[in-house]
Protein backbone atom coordinates (compact mmCIF):
# COMPACT_ATOMS: atom_id res chain seq x y z
CA UNK A 1 0.00 0.00 0.00
CA UNK A 2 2.26 1.99 0.60
CA UNK A 3 6.70 2.19 0.47
CA UNK A 4 8.33 1.40 3.26
CA UNK A 5 11.28 -0.89 4.84
CA UNK A 6 10.47 -3.51 7.06
CA UNK A 7 11.76 -3.71 10.70
CA UNK A 8 13.55 -6.50 11.92
CA UNK A 9 10.99 -8.12 14.57
CA UNK A 10 8.73 -6.04 13.95
CA UNK A 11 4.81 -7.14 12.86
CA UNK A 12 4.49 -7.32 8.65
CA UNK A 13 0.91 -7.23 7.04
CA UNK A 14 0.55 -8.61 3.35
CA UNK A 15 -2.71 -7.85 1.37
CA UNK A 16 -3.47 -9.77 -1.75
CA UNK A 17 -6.79 -8.52 -3.80
CA UNK A 18 -7.48 -10.98 -6.19
CA UNK A 19 -11.21 -13.12 -6.51
CA UNK A 20 -11.49 -11.88 -3.08
CA UNK A 21 -8.82 -9.45 -0.35
CA UNK A 22 -6.95 -12.32 1.24
CA UNK A 23 -4.45 -11.32 4.10
CA UNK A 24 -1.80 -12.35 6.41
CA UNK A 25 0.32 -10.86 9.14
CA UNK A 26 3.82 -11.77 10.02
CA UNK A 27 5.09 -11.53 13.90
CA UNK A 28 8.20 -12.46 15.21
CA UNK A 29 7.75 -14.02 18.79
CA UNK A 30 10.68 -14.46 19.48
CA UNK A 31 12.33 -11.36 17.67
CA UNK A 32 14.80 -12.98 15.52
CA UNK A 33 13.92 -17.02 14.95
CA UNK A 34 11.02 -18.20 12.26
CA UNK A 35 8.00 -15.37 11.56
CA UNK A 36 4.50 -16.89 13.12
CA UNK A 37 2.14 -16.86 9.68
CA UNK A 38 -1.24 -15.18 11.17
CA UNK A 39 -3.40 -16.06 8.53
CA UNK A 40 -6.20 -13.27 8.15
CA UNK A 41 -10.33 -12.51 6.56
CA UNK A 42 -9.47 -8.83 6.31
CA UNK A 43 -11.88 -9.27 3.17
CA UNK A 44 -14.94 -10.24 5.40
CA UNK A 45 -14.60 -6.49 7.23
CA UNK A 46 -17.04 -3.64 6.29
CA UNK A 47 -15.99 -1.74 3.96
CA UNK A 48 -15.36 1.50 6.16
CA UNK A 49 -16.78 4.60 4.13
CA UNK A 50 -14.89 7.81 4.86
CA UNK A 51 -16.42 10.48 2.89
CA UNK A 52 -19.96 11.60 0.62
CA UNK A 53 -18.63 9.88 -2.39
CA UNK A 54 -17.34 6.53 -0.32
CA UNK A 55 -20.75 6.45 1.14
CA UNK A 56 -22.51 6.61 -2.19
CA UNK A 57 -20.10 3.72 -3.39
CA UNK A 58 -21.22 1.73 -0.58
CA UNK A 59 -24.77 2.51 -1.34
CA UNK A 60 -24.43 1.76 -4.53
CA UNK A 61 -22.84 -1.75 -4.41
CA UNK A 62 -25.26 -2.46 -1.44
CA UNK A 63 -28.24 -1.90 -3.95
CA UNK A 64 -26.46 -3.86 -6.87
CA UNK A 65 -25.46 -6.82 -4.67
CA UNK A 66 -28.72 -6.66 -2.45
CA UNK A 67 -26.53 -6.68 0.52
CA UNK A 68 -26.81 -4.58 3.87
CA UNK A 69 -23.20 -5.70 4.95
CA UNK A 70 -20.72 -4.19 2.34
CA UNK A 71 -17.32 -6.32 2.57
CA UNK A 72 -14.03 -4.94 2.19
CA UNK A 73 -13.03 -7.44 -0.43
CA UNK A 74 -16.66 -5.85 -2.13
CA UNK A 75 -14.88 -3.26 -2.80
CA UNK A 76 -10.92 -3.78 -3.08
CA UNK A 77 -10.71 -7.19 -5.36
CA UNK A 78 -10.75 -7.35 -9.18
CA UNK A 79 -14.68 -8.08 -8.71
CA UNK A 80 -14.49 -4.91 -6.59
CA UNK A 81 -12.47 -2.78 -9.51
CA UNK A 82 -15.74 -3.35 -11.71
CA UNK A 83 -18.26 -2.61 -9.09
CA UNK A 84 -16.21 0.96 -8.82
CA UNK A 85 -15.95 1.63 -12.30
CA UNK A 86 -20.09 0.66 -12.67
CA UNK A 87 -20.36 2.93 -10.01
CA UNK A 88 -18.06 6.15 -11.18
CA UNK A 89 -20.06 5.34 -14.89
CA UNK A 90 -23.73 5.84 -12.48
CA UNK A 91 -26.16 8.80 -11.57
CA UNK A 92 -24.56 7.76 -8.06
CA UNK A 93 -21.26 9.31 -8.70
CA UNK A 94 -22.37 12.12 -9.98
CA UNK A 95 -24.42 13.43 -7.56
CA UNK A 96 -21.94 12.34 -4.77
CA UNK A 97 -19.45 14.51 -7.00
CA UNK A 98 -18.41 17.66 -5.51
CA UNK A 99 -19.16 20.46 -7.01
CA UNK A 100 -17.14 20.96 -10.66
CA UNK A 101 -16.46 17.12 -10.64
CA UNK A 102 -19.83 15.50 -12.07
CA UNK A 103 -19.28 17.89 -15.37
CA UNK A 104 -16.01 16.90 -15.57
CA UNK A 105 -16.38 13.05 -15.95
CA UNK A 106 -19.36 13.20 -18.07
CA UNK A 107 -17.17 15.26 -20.37
CA UNK A 108 -14.85 12.43 -20.15
CA UNK A 109 -17.22 9.96 -20.55
CA UNK A 110 -18.17 11.63 -24.02
CA UNK A 111 -14.87 11.66 -25.27
CA UNK A 112 -14.72 7.77 -25.23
Amino acid sequence: VHAGSPLPGRPVACLGPGTGLGSVCLAWPDGDGAPLVLPSECGEADFAARSAAEWALRSHIAGKLGVRHVKAEHVVSGLGLRRIYDFLRSDAADAAAPSGAAETSGTAAAHE
